[in-house]
């Protein structure tokens, strides 16, 4: 087995966002965009591991470290920071990391709190290097830029490889994910795809592989996968592919996604819940006329809010949870 050379923390909290009880603080969010970059280094001769800092204390988190072998590592760190909740617990860790291993260099990535922020972050954190915007196969580039001893050939940089799971600590943990599209292109200021074209859905015969190979991988626990897409556009023939490459296959696992209201059409959810759809997570801009009509959201306020209704009402009657 080879040795962990490079660690990817997930910054944790200090407290939970809602309500700071014993059921959210063992809530298990699984940061998927590391994993992925962990995925990319692993295939170029890297040997990473994606560590969740969760809701347990940056000392905590170190002490992991510790004994998976980071003191053996010259590679930077590469630290995630998911939300601005994480900033605090951020500054913490790299502050232990800077006062116990002093030339150990950090990198810092998170596409929600880093844009525009690069400068500040640096100097508040105290990190090395801040990466802003949706860095992918980059990072092979970034980490081999500090590490100056490394004479590797990276055959087929281009390639993206599909996730994988064996990079990530305690991975019993983590309910898996499923890339099945990518890019949005609406244009929305905040968003790091505003410009990126919304791709295709990954066909339903690789999905449902994917899937496969997860619960394999899992020992045949039950799992229920996170199809992650930032905008979800399922017609009524990709939902029925699904539905025979499922049966084909025999995996009949449960998944959830996330779309919107404007976006997933109500007469499409039956073929979708009997393809495995248990859970949406629904964005709806407002549920009020006025407020819609004052942010300009839709040209049809009225006619948003009816589609809304309807497509909750049609999840309901074919057993999908909507959280809105």
């Amino acid at each position: 087995m080879k040795s962990i050379d490079i660690f990817c923390i997930s910054a944790g909290q200090l407290d939970s966002k809602k309500k700071n009880s014993v059921f959210s603080q063992r809530h298990r969010y699984l940061n998927y965009g590391l994993l992925k970059i962990a995925s990319f280094l692993g295939k170029h001769n890297y040997h990473p591991i994606v560590i969740h800092g969760l809701f347990n204390t940056p000392s905590y988190t170190f002490e992991i470290c510790k004994t998976i072998g980071i003191n053996d590592s010259d590679i930077p760190i590469l630290l995630s920071i998911p939300s601005f909740f994480a900033l605090e617990w951020a500054k913490q860790f790299s502050n232990i990391i800077k006062t116990l291993m002093p030339n150990k260099k950090i990198i810092v990535g998170g596409r929600w709190v880093v844009s525009n922020n690069e400068k500040w972050l640096k100097s508040y954190l105290n990190v090395d290097l801040v990466v802003s915007g949706l860095v992918g196969i980059q990072i092979v580039n970034i980490v081999d830029s500090f590490s100056k001893n490394r004479l590797v050939n990276h055959k087929n940089k281009s390639i993206i490889p599909p996730i994988d799971y064996n990079y990530l600590y305690e991975r019993y943990l983590f309910q898996p994910s499923i890339e099945v599209s990518h890019g949005c292109g609406m244009g929305c200021s905040f968003c790091e795809e505003k410009d990126m074209p919304l791709s295709k859905l990954k066909s339903a015969s690789l999905v449902v592989s994917e899937m496969e190979a997860l619960v394999a991988n899992d020992g045949l626990i039950e799992i229920s996968p996170y199809l992650e897409s930032s905008m979800f556009v399922a017609t009524e023939k990709w939902a029925n592919e699904l539905i025979e490459e499922r049966e084909l296959k025999w995996v009949f696992c449960k998944w959830r996604v996330e779309s919107r209201v404007d976006k997933l059409k109500a007469k499409n959810i039956p073929s979708l819940a009997k393809a495995g759809l248990s859970v949406l997570d629904l964005g709806l801009e407002s549920a009020s006329l006025i407020q819609l009509e004052r942010m300009k959201k839709t040209d049809n306020p009225s006619g948003y809010l009816r589609a809304a209704s309807e497509l909750i009402q049609v999840a309901h009657d074919n057993g999908v949870w909507v959280k809105v």
